[in-house]
């Protein structure tokens, strides 16, 4: 594909600055798709939305017209031909079809952790012929579930936040994300395993004393059910999940194997006659739920749940997190993606992780979970309160690097561009305190000489910490932004998907938006939502809008707009 040296000129001038509306207009039709795409992104984004488009041509051509872009020198746009535009060839009148341009996945950014726990995600992600991003990100919520409701930040007054993560590892079929999993996990599975056996035996030790006292009044009495400790569930209904919490306030770590598997427990009571969505808004804020039991008789009260949850999930079900589901209820704010590009590829000599390496980690999560809760307090009559979390606090340093990202991340929210992300970034603010928590407990527990929690008290999160978290949250942010944009096929609404249905099934070569509204019920009398439908198509060049010939003297209704459709659909 040829590109001149005007319509160079203009898309290298989107790269470094706005260009005027009479500029957009003379660009030549097959590259006006473009460049009106870049016009309409942040600028700090356009370089994604350029490289995407090269990316579906044939290299040679994608080449050619880098080349020519790279080429021009100056820093403002061309002058405007005082002539009119060159036409492209009627082969090449139509750009590329990108019904979804992902953004760039950017790298994990591994040196917010220790370098021993760095060693081990590059490792473990080797020999599992995994990506980076995949152990890395289940290493953030493993660890989170290691520390549990142990220990809490405080952000400033009356603003704390546990460990908690809701984390999606997003990826093709056979992307070895389980396997990942395992290698994160595995100290805490072990963990899970010994607390199994121990609850067992004396759970079997309490039931003989109490046979003993009910066979002979003169035998003790066995005293309370001893408890049943867990740090790993698969089974993550709300009921069982209220009994398992209520003999583990620390908390557990879900990981079903697929997150279908936690998503498909909200299927089971549409129409609002279950009460699963809201618990789990309730576990990730921290905030008191309770299930009864036998007809209400008896009930289940956690009055500061903690269930972190990690799983795969497949690009094709990121749609399943809303279905079902009110759009507005911010559930999908607070799931954290992990969404890399491409995955190495699998090689049968793939050497395995150092065992040392792996050793290091999990003396790590051992020393997280190690960790007691605060022993709770005596009210004034008398009865003992459920444990409570240690407070770790943000020392001057951190409070103040927090507290300029924050307040940068709420000028940002105002911004117009980003009035689709503001529940995210809302979450976001939150998230970012949860991770320099986890940064910073992961930094303490690799050093042997260092108290989790102490006699002086719990050990602050230092600045380093926070800036490790912020790293995190603008990695996160991007990687939301491709699972989201995957998950919306690009459109940003039904709408839209409900039109290029119809195109692809009645494969127009061109239509009018009456011809739309006619065949589409649930749009035949919403012009506006059909317009915005029109319009999201438009901008990714699936189709555009076509000229009408002029008819003097024709008296009537004005027809609806004609458009034509890209000959790739």
């Amino acid at each position: 594909m040829s590109i001149d040296a005007f319509d160079a000129g203009v898309l290298a001038a989107l790269h470094r600055s706005d260009v005027s509306p009479e500029h957009l207009a003379a660009v030549s039709p097959c590259w006006k798709p473009l460049a009106e795409r870049m016009a309409g992104t942040p600028a700090s984004r356009r370089g994604d939305v350029f490289m995407g488009a090269l990316a579906g041509m044939p290299r040679g051509d994608a080449d050619a017209v880098e080349a020519a872009v790279d080429a021009y020198a100056s820093d403002g746009p061309p002058p405007i031909p005082t002539g009119p535009t060159t036409a492209a060839d009627p082969a090449d009148a139509w750009g590329p079809l990108r019904l979804w341009e992902p953004p760039k996945a950017e790298a994990f950014p591994l040196d917010v952790f220790p370098p021993t726990l760095a060693t081990f995600c590059r490792e473990a992600a080797a020999s599992r012929c995994a990506p980076v991003d995949f152990v890395a990100g289940a290493m953030l919520a493993a660890a989170g579930a290691a520390i549990g409701q142990s220990i809490n930040v405080r952000l400033k007054a009356g603003w704390f936040e546990a460990a908690l993560l809701y984390l999606a590892l997003v990826g093709e079929p056979g992307t070895t994300k389980t396997p990942a999993i395992r290698a994160a996990q595995g100290p805490l599975v072990e963990i899970d395993k010994r607390l199994r056996v121990e609850s067992a035996r004396e759970l079997d030790r309490w039931r003989e004393a109490k046979k003993a006292h009910d066979r002979d009044d003169s035998a003790p009495p066995p005293g309370p059910e001893p408890p049943q400790l867990r740090a790993v569930v698969k089974d993550i209904t709300r009921e069982s999940l209220c009994v398992v919490l209520q003999d583990n306030p620390r908390g557990v770590l879900a990981s079903p194997d697929e997150l279908t598997a936690w998503i498909g427990g909200f299927d089971q009571y549409r129409g609002g006659k279950g009460t699963d969505g809201q618990f789990w808004l309730s576990v990730y804020t921290g905030d008191a739920v309770s299930v009864d039991r036998k007809g209400g008789r008896e009930s289940i009260h956690v009055p500061h749940p903690f269930v972190a949850v990690l799983g795969g999930l497949q690009p094709d079900l990121l749609s399943s997190l809303t279905r079902g589901r009110d759009g507005d209820d911010g559930f999908i704010d607070r799931v954290t993606f992990v969404y890399p590009d491409g995955h190495p590829r699998r090689l049968y000599g793939t050497p395995t992780a150092d065992p040392r390496a792996e050793g290091d980690w999990a003396e790590v999560v051992r020393r997280l979970h190690g960790v007691g809760m605060r022993p709770g307090k005596v009210d004034a009559d008398g009865v003992e309160l459920p444990p409570r979390p240690w407070c770790a606090r943000l020392t001057p340093e951190a409070e103040t690097l927090y507290a300029s990202w924050h307040d940068a991340q709420g000028v940002a929210m105002e911004a117009p561009d980003n009035a689709g992300r503001r529940g995210a970034m809302a979450k976001g603010l939150a998230l970012c305190g949860r991770l320099a928590l986890i940064l910073s407990r992961m930094r303490l527990a690799c050093d042997p000489c260092r108290d989790l929690v102490g006699p002086d008290g719990v050990p602050p999160v230092e600045s380093v910490d926070v800036a490790g978290a912020v790293r995190l949250a603008d990695y996160l942010a991007n990687h939301r932004e491709r699972a989201v944009g995957r998950m919306e096929r690009g459109k940003g609404e039904a709408d839209a998907l409900a039109v290029l249905g119809w195109i692809k099934r009645r494969r127009p070569a061109g239509f009018r938006a009456a011809d739309v509204a006619a065949d589409l019920r649930r749009l035949r009398d919403e012009p506006e939502a059909l317009a915005r439908a029109l319009a999201a198509l438009e901008s990714q060049g699936a189709i555009r809008r076509a000229a009408e010939a002029s008819a003097p003297g024709k008296r009537g209704p004005k027809p609806s707009p004609r458009y034509e459709t890209h000959p790739d659909l």
